[in-house]
């Protein structure tokens, strides 16, 4: 008996020991560590292959993160593919040669270099220690050094695995022109270009373009000019290549362009390019062409253009002149209605492809351009409602979308209509009528955008305007009155009412000191205030202009003392608008300053004509493109936390952060950046400045975010908790602020197109987004807001991180980095 006990003693303790391994062995995955961390890693283990033989990883495998690859350094050592590989570890470089190509990455840096030109990563190399294997080593995101390099890479997510070789037809041995797919050369500099090489179809026949392809940039697409003389265009286009023009004809559509300017010449107006023309040499061929941002020339000739991201091809082509559809009566059978575009839009959580042909839109005769174009739905025009009512110079229509009632409100000829998307009901002037179709908001799956479609003809004749339906051609007319036009060619073309205006001379100069968007150029019609200029020789870009809008006023300082000419000749303003008063007066160095104290804070856009100033007093949102309030976290009295024992003050550091910021907004004309403070303390924001306790500090900053309707709020802070280990960096949202954009943006998106900006320029431990619902300065406020914890005070690593006065402007150049993404993905829509 005792044996036996002794031997049921035995098993079951060799039965529990074998269990409790198994079990942690379970848990714990791959256990890793990094940045100081260590963590359970639960994610797939990537395999690879190189050169069609499989990989020894079985201590050291490839991971995710942010569903990105990274594989140790060495994988890339494999003798098939023929890459030289060295790490060096007190500079934390590691270096990859393949023939001509030098691709250099640091650890912990998104920023590798590619024959000495520097490219962004979406993660960085990091130092990886496998814990159970006791092996440490760098990782790289093997798709950014693959690609780099000219290599062949694929990844099969149901195996995990990574595949690797050299492309058909190379290898390290062969002539330059081979090594790296296509090798070009412009302003002086050769590249191996590896991205994808664009083809053309213009007028429905395909273009040859083997030996000069097109190519991105930036993500903007360069195209041989002579694209544009293919028959299927009737374009005119010319190449000067002593003055360096190009010229393109269109019906009486010119466009002009030069080499290495952004500047595009559209008939009598000028536009900016996204990227600039160049002159490129194909190494390969031997042949050398002028490239030109094809969409925006297209475009600006009114032409149709189309890209296809899977097959890389652009279509460029006439726009139709035999369009079809109806709104509620399309009874013709022998029309062109029946065929269809295709294209697909999603709205009230369906996708639905359109199987008639999109809808022209004219205002009084003129053709609005939109980039979401009118569609036949159910039997009913829809239209774009931004595009077709927003400022529309031609109805005297306004337009304002409400996300979070999801409403939208258009005005016009005395009457307003507001429409709930959804509903096939809508208030007239309070009372309630109903519509052919409801209002939506559809998202156009050619570019993933969101646009708020309406009922076009119940709209229009509900404000009193006049609905024309041209069923032969597919258009939609709204006129003010009965005695519609045919357009001339050139009103057809003319640029979309919703645009800013043009400016004239002068008024294009930016003044030379102050805040470069104190104030913006405008062809007004209507102006608040009336500015004699004491000579035509002061002009207004000699004039420094400061927008103090936290104390509601515009001061303007003239360049000496004109005291004497403003008693004489008076300024004049309207004392029924928002101008609360204009004052004359000098600064301590004699020069003439007039201050404009508005009642609410205010936009000034000026006109500058050869004996005035003409200033209009107008909402920001109205007059500038985008409109973001930056945020430094606490200040006055309240320091946030603070560290002794680093010597760090939580409020300085946010503010240090927010004024590096100004540099990179400066010259963004078309946004406009209202800062909470940019001082230590101010009056009606800071704790002890005119505000009783911090949470009122705090509700106050969201009400002047609130109060200016802008688009974006960024708070800035740092983490600190009473233990040291902790750090890293953080992102964090409200859930209980339920703003949505036209576009579709919300808080929580905004985060996490941030988070990875911020993460790279902070280089701590990546934490993560977080929902944090009670936050109040972004709970209060009616647009996306986020709060961006740096890094914690209370650690000593990333307490050296924020005394770094380069790492500080890195954070700064990253919120500027991660606006531009924010509104890219989703566009203000103004």
């Amino acid at each position: 008996m005792k044996k036996y006990l002794r031997f049921l003693t035995l098993f079951l303790l060799c039965f529990t020991m074998t269990m409790g391994q198994y079990v942690t062995a379970k848990a714990a995955g791959l256990s890793i560590t990094y940045s100081g961390q260590t963590y359970d890693y639960t994610n797939k283990q990537l395999s690879v292959v190189c050169g069609g033989k499989k990989v020894d990883l079985k201590k050291t495998p490839g991971i995710l993160e942010d569903g990105y690859g990274l594989l140790p350094y060495d994988v890339f050592q494999n003798s098939s593919l023929g890459v030289t590989v060295t790490y060096a570890s007190k500079k934390k470089t590691i270096t990859y040669q393949y023939a001509k190509q030098k691709v250099v990455l640091t650890l912990n840096s998104n920023v590798m270099k590619v024959n000495g030109k520097s490219q962004k990563m979406p993660i960085v190399p990091r130092l990886v220690r496998y814990n159970a294997a006791k092996v440490t080593k760098p990782l790289v995101p093997s798709r950014n050094v693959a690609e780099a390099l000219g290599l062949d890479y694929s990844y099969d997510s149901k195996t995990a695995t990574i595949s690797m070789k050299q492309k058909k037809g190379m290898n390290v041995t062969a002539p330059e022109d081979t090594k790296s797919g296509l090798s070009i050369t412009y302003n002086g500099k050769t590249y191996n270009y590896n991205r994808k090489q664009l083809s053309v179809i213009c007028g429905g026949e395909s273009v040859d373009l083997k030996k000069n392809p097109g190519i991105l940039e930036d993500g903007y697409a360069l195209l041989p000019y002579t694209v544009f003389q293919q028959e299927g265009l009737d374009v005119k286009a010319t190449y000067q290549p002593k003055k360096k023009t190009l010229t393109f004809q269109y019906g009486k559509q010119k466009v002009v362009v030069t080499l290495n300017s952004n500047t595009m010449k559209v008939n009598s107006s000028t536009k900016t390019l996204p990227v600039t023309p160049k002159l490129v040499k194909y190494n390969n061929t031997g042949v050398t062409k002028p490239l030109v941002p094809s969409r925006s020339v297209a475009e600006a000739l009114g032409l149709d253009y189309y890209y296809d991201s899977k097959t890389a091809t652009i279509s460029i082509g006439q726009k139709s002149s035999n369009q079809s559809g109806a709104e509620n009566n399309s009874s013709d059978k022998n029309d062109q209605s029946s065929e269809t575009t295709g294209r697909k839009v999603k709205y009230d959580g369906k996708v639905v492809t359109i199987t008639k042909r999109d809808v022209t839109i004219k205002t009084e005769g003129v053709i609005v351009k939109t980039a979401m174009p009118g569609i036949i739905l159910n039997n009913t025009s829809m239209l774009p409602a931004y595009n077709t009512f927003n400022k529309n110079k031609y109805l005297g229509s306004t337009y304002k979308y409400n996300a979070k009632k999801q409403q939208v409100t258009i005005t016009g000829n005395g009457n307003k209509i507001v429409l709930t998307l959804g509903k096939k009901t809508a208030l007239l002037n309070g009372k309630s009528i109903s519509l052919a179709e409801p209002a939506w908001l559809m998202t156009n799956l050619e570019n993933n955008k969101n646009y708020c479609m309406i009922p076009g003809q119940s709209v229009a004749e509900a404000l009193g305007y006049v609905y024309i339906w041209d069923n032969s051609n597919v258009v939609s007319m709204i006129n003010k009155s009965d005695n519609s036009k045919e357009p001339t060619e050139d009103e057809t073309t003319e640029e979309p009412t919703t645009e800013e205006p043009t400016t004239e001379e002068p008024t294009t100069e930016q003044p030379s000191t102050g805040d470069q968007n104190s104030s913006k150029p405008s062809d007004l019609k209507e102006f608040d205030i009336s500015i004699p200029r004491p000579s035509s020789k002061v002009k207004w870009s000699d004039c420094e202009v400061e927008d103090d809008y936290h104390n509601r006023r515009f001061i303007i300082t003239l360049p000496a003392n004109y005291s004497s000419f403003y008693n004489k000749n008076k300024i004049s303003y309207n004392t029924s608008g928002l101008v609360q008063s204009v004052v004359v007066t000098t600064d301590s160095q004699q020069n003439t300053q007039i201050i404009i104290t508005t009642k609410i804070i205010q936009a000034l856009a000026y006109k500058e004509t050869a004996d005035s100033w003409m200033l209009g007093i107008k909402d920001p949102t109205d007059l500038y493109d985008k409109v973001i309030v930056l945020d430094a976290g606490h200040g006055g009295s309240d320091t946030g936390s603070t560290s002794s024992k680093y010597g760090v003050i939580e409020k300085n550091v946010a503010l240090n952060i927010i004024k590096k910021t100004q540099k990179y907004f400066a010259n963004d004309s078309d946004l406009k950046v209202y800062y909470t403070r940019l001082e230590d303390s101010q009056n009606g924001i800071t704790y002890g400045d005119g505000v009783s306790t911090t949470t009122v500090s705090v509700i106050n900053r969201a009400q002047f975010a609130n109060d200016i309707a802008a688009d974006l709020f960024i708070s800035v802070h740092c983490n600190s908790v009473d233990y040291e280990s902790a750090r890293g960096t953080e992102v964090l949202y409200s859930s209980k602020n339920t703003a949505v954009t036209e576009s579709g943006l919300t808080s929580k998106k905004f985060a996490d197109i941030a988070f990875p900006y911020l993460l790279n320029a902070v280089g701590s431990t990546k934490r993560s987004v977080k929902d944090s619902p009670n936050l109040i300065v972004c709970k209060s406020t009616k647009m996306p807001a986020i709060l961006l914890e740096t890094a914690f005070l209370s650690n000593k690593q990333d307490a050296d991180i924020l005394k770094d006065e380069n790492k500080l402007d890195d954070i700064a150049k990253s919120i500027y980095d991660m606006v531009h993404a924010t509104f890219d993905q989703y566009p203000a829509d103004r």
